[in-house]
């Protein structure tokens, strides 16, 4: 009984994790990976895929809006070289910088009379290797979204090898990350769809694809675009779950 109550209230002073959502872009088999987010402010001649995205990625900034840039570097059916994905983003936590408080009949009221955005901005590389079910490694990378009060808001992304290690053999720690995982897999769409059924993974998330073909039985594998595309949805954290909706395509 004692148990039973101590778990009731553990659960109750948790924190509920909030819905949110940030922009999502896609790219890749352009000759060379975006690598940073210096091009943003920085133009140059001959740009394609940082003509296409500076725009709206400005527009973003601007609204003080997240948002991620996942190049799959050399992932074509046909790659020519060794694949060397790259990820960057910017993210805002909005906080309460002046506020002052009234009192009347007892209770206290706070008002907030300023609101302050905070950017940080990050980039690195991504490990997505094709799948090899006794490949041993467990490399997560952690992408954070800002905090909303005591609650962080970040996602785990790792491939499939990863996925596997962390199933069968991974420490408490690394399966503690399996609620927020996404996967950037070193395979195509079809080929992810049949690793996962093949091995009762029985994952939920969002899976991004070397290449392939949309398949509307499985809306939550998608794939990186041919060159000179870039790909546009919306990522959303709601309920605990991730979903990803396709917004638009971005092209010459």
């Amino acid at each position: 009984m004692l148990t039973t109550l101590a778990f009731a209230i553990g659960l109750a002073l948790r924190p509920v994790e909030p819905d949110f959502s940030v922009d999502l872009f896609l790219v890749a088999n352009n000759g060379k990976s975006l690598e940073n987010l210096d091009w943003v402010d920085k133009p140059k001649e001959g740009e394609t895929i940082e003509r296409l995205l500076r725009p709206i990625l400005k527009s973003l900034q601007d609204r003080k809006s997240g948002y991620v840039v996942l190049d799959g570097g050399d992932c074509s059916i046909f790659p020519t070289g060794e694949r060397s994905a790259w990820h960057g983003q910017r993210t805002y936590t909005i906080f309460d910088s002046m506020t002052e408080s009234e009192t009347h009949n007892g209770v206290t009221k706070k008002r907030v009379l300023a609101r302050t955005a905070s950017e940080m901005a990050s980039w690195g590389g991504l490990t997505a290797q094709p799948y090899r079910k006794n490949a041993g490694y467990v490399i997560q990378h952690f992408f954070y979204f800002g905090d909303i009060g005591d609650v962080k808001r970040y996602a785990v992304v790792q491939d499939l090898n990863s996925l596997h290690t962390v199933l069968t053999s991974g420490t408490s720690e690394d399966k503690a990350n399996l609620a927020r995982t996404m996967l950037i897999t070193g395979d195509s769409v079809q080929e992810t769809q049949q690793i996962l059924r093949d091995n009762n993974y029985d994952f939920k998330g969002i899976c991004i694809a070397k290449w392939g073909l949309a398949d509307p039985s499985a809306p939550n594998i998608i794939a990186f675009p041919p060159p000179g595309l870039a790909t546009h949805y919306k990522l959303s954290r709601q309920n605990g779950e991730w979903t990803v909706r396709l917004l638009e395509y971005l092209r010459d």
